[in-house]
């Protein structure tokens, strides 16, 4: 029996807005900007304040699913012009490029902080840039896949709906090794689907000397 999923990794893949209309829906819309026929657009993820929607983005023509050539862009929820996020690009010194590096899986913050006119957004994603292999103890396909490791970036809005974006930081504090009782102990391991919760840390409790 051939194996099935519902996963769509090759093929026409654009985004579509459906009106909320007092929870009786409506038609389906293509999102301007994000429908273009030349590329698959998928993986879309509202701001918390729904004013603007990050995706993936690809050559139509190849697979989307782990893709090496996808690509993070922000647009407003609305429709416009597709901005590539700077945080695509890693830094010069590592040797790697993009499209490239499997840039993947944004998602947002869950708030948003704003300041003298400026809104301040933060985007957690997925990328391979470090280069470290799956190895074929933990990856059945053999280990020639990078894995990808999580990271941070800023978008600012400068009040007049402008986005600025800025490079990546690496989320230093995340397990990229595998250590536990399979026989791939020590491997490389990929941590690849972000969320991002709001958590309350209480301050520590002084005990008067």
């Amino acid at each position: 029996m051939p194996r099935r999923t519902a996963r769509l990794a090759t093929g026409a893949a654009d985004l579509y807005s459906v009106p909320y209309n007092s929870r009786m829906g409506g038609a389906a819309t293509p999102v301007q900007g994000a429908s273009d026929p030349n590329q698959s657009e998928y993986y879309p993820a509202f701001s918390p304040d729904d004013r603007y929607l990050a995706f993936d983005r690809a050559p139509s023509s190849e697979t989307m699913y782990y893709n090496p050539d996808a690509e993070v862009f922000v647009l407003p929820s609305a429709g416009g012009t597709p901005l590539r996020l700077a945080a695509n690009v890693p830094p010069a010194c590592t040797g790697a490029a993009s499209p490239g590096i499997t840039n993947s899986w944004a998602k947002w913050s869950p708030q948003v902080t704003t300041c003298s006119g400026k809104t301040y957004y933060w985007i957690i994603f997925s990328s391979s840039r470090d280069g470290a292999l799956f190895t074929q103890a933990n990856l059945m396909s053999g280990g020639k896949v990078p894995t990808s490791q999580l990271y941070v970036t800023a978008v600012v809005d400068d009040g007049t709906g402008t986005l600025a974006t800025y490079p990546a930081l690496y989320i230093w504090n995340q397990p990229s090794t595998y250590s536990g009782t399979e026989s791939f102990n020590g491997s490389p391991q990929s941590n690849h689907t972000p969320t991002w919760e709001v958590v309350d840390i209480p301050p520590p409790t002084v005990t008067p000397k």
